[in-house]
C-alpha cells in the first residue's frame, strides 16, 4: 500500500514536471519572444521575456493583472525592449479597450503555444500594454 502511495506520488510529480516543463517550451519556443526590462521603485531592473504582436502602428505586451512584471510598468511605465537585438526606451500604456483584437492577434501568431499558456490563467482578465516610444 504504501509503495502504491509512493508511486502515486511520484507520478502526479512527474506529470507536474512535464507540464510545466511544456508551458515554459510552449512559451519560449512558441513564437517570437522579446526582453522587456522594468524597474521597480528603487530603480533596480528586471528582464522578462515576454511575446509582443504589433497592431495599429505600435507593439504590444499583454499579460495577467496579478503578474509582478505588469504590476512594476503599471506603477512605473517606462521600460526597454530588447527585440531582434535592438534596444529601445518605451513608455507601457495599459489599454483595455483593445483586449479582444490583441488576444485574437496573439492567439493567430504564437498559435498552440498560446491555447497551452492560457490554460493557466483567465485571458479575458489580461491586460493589453501598448508601447510608446520615448525620446522620439
Amino acid at each position: 500500500m504504501i509503495r502504491f502511495l509512493g508511486m502515486m506520488l511520484l507520478s502526479l510529480f512527474a506529470a507536474f514536471v512535464i507540464f510545466v516543463g511544456g508551458l515554459y517550451l510552449a512559451s519560449e519556443l512558441g513564437g517570437e519572444v522579446v526582453v522587456l526590462r522594468s524597474f521597480d521603485s528603487d530603480g533596480r531592473g528586471y528582464d522578462t521575456r515576454v511575446w509582443i504582436v504589433d497592431y495599429d502602428g505600435r507593439g504590444y505586451l499583454r499579460g495577467g493583472p496579478d503578474s509582478d512584471w505588469v504590476g512594476r510598468v503599471i506603477r512605473n511605465p517606462e521600460v526597454e525592449l530588447d527585440r531582434g537585438g535592438q534596444k529601445v526606451r518605451f513608455r507601457v500604456v495599459p489599454t483595455k479597450r483593445v483586449r479582444e483584437p490583441i488576444n485574437h492577434l496573439m492567439a493567430e501568431k504564437y498559435e498552440i503555444a498560446d491555447v497551452l499558456i492560457g490554460l493557466t490563467g483567465d485571458r479575458t482578465q489580461d491586460i493589453p500594454l501598448r508601447l510608446e516610444p520615448v525620446g522620439l
